[in-house]
């Protein structure tokens, strides 16, 4: 990311790793395991999204761990 941390997911949850100081910061709202991730070109905005009967997409600030905006449904079933 842009201040040199990494960020990824791990089951239903996307962690953002600060490897000077050694911490981790989580985003949680996923319901169900995350299937993919993407990074924006600024290198703070991440999406993630879910498997899951009305899967869900969130796009969120890697630095805050806040959500931005939440996309679910327009006909999507199962997974994203």
């Amino acid at each position: 990311m842009k201040n040199g941390s990494l960020t990824y997911y791990a089951a239903g949850v996307g962690v953002t790793y600060d490897p000077v100081v050694h911490t981790q910061k989580f985003f949680s709202l996923h319901t169900d395991d995350i299937t993919c991730i993407a990074f924006s070109s600024n290198g703070v905005n991440v999406a993630t999204a879910e498997n899951g009967k009305r899967p869900i997409c969130y796009i969120w600030d890697a630095d805050t761990m806040m959500q931005k905006l939440k996309l679910v449904g327009n006909g999507i079933v199962r997974s994203i």
